[in-house]
């Protein structure tokens, strides 16, 4: 996904894409204040029934997250960030097929969100599909590899400590699409899987 974000990373192209989900445009706006309602019409069922896969600390991150929400769209429409890139929107392991030996292609599905966004952002809801524990000992590397893939690849001038500090804003907005997700689902089929995951 590195060498994708790179070839779109800050592209002249980027304002004729009227078509797609754009962050840094007004129309975004009314998106943003949609997801902020659904988040908290959502995280009370949600934390009384999953409270505690996250600490209290998160809880608390999230939920200031979601209250400057607004905020933080009109400053990136105002300012808009400079990792912005065409990115898939819902990017993570299963919406991928993966090769195989009849088969060699890669291929990702799923793009009905497709959009102008931080690069971040897609590598923040990938890694939130991964394993709590193993992203704890992967995610540096992780996160380095994505970094020295996507400077190989463009002339960006992005820093570690740049892409670690929107990573880190990212995850809680993962953290709010997963949670408006889930209270719109079937809930027996998120508690299945829990019980039979731990």
């Amino acid at each position: 996904i590195a060498e994708f974000h790179a070839r779109w990373w800050k592209h002249p192209d980027l304002d004729n894409f009227n078509w797609m989900i754009n962050i840094s445009k007004d129309n975004y706006l009314a998106r943003a204040k949609k997801n902020q309602t659904m988040f908290f019409e959502s995280v009370s069922l949600v934390k009384e029934k999953f409270g505690s896969y996250l600490s209290e600390s998160a809880w608390s991150a999230l939920k200031k997250y979601a209250e400057t929400f607004i905020e933080q769209t009109k400053c990136n429409i105002a300012n808009p960030p400079q990792s912005l890139t065409i990115c898939h929107g819902d990017y993570h392991p299963q919406q991928c097929f993966f090769p195989t030996k009849s088969n060699p292609r890669f291929a990702i599905v799923d793009w009905q969100i497709l959009g102008i966004r931080e690069g971040a952002q897609e590598l923040a809801r990938a890694m939130s599909f991964i394993d709590p524990i193993l992203r704890r000992d992967i995610e540096e590397s992780l996160v380095r590899n994505y970094l020295q893939i996507l400077l190989k690849n463009s002339s960006e001038n992005y820093t570690f400590e740049q892409l670690w500090e929107d990573l880190s804003l990212q995850v809680l907005d993962s953290l709010m699409t997963n949670i408006a997700a889930i209270a719109n689902t079937d809930l027996h089929v998120f508690i299945d899987n829990a019980a039979k995951h731990g």
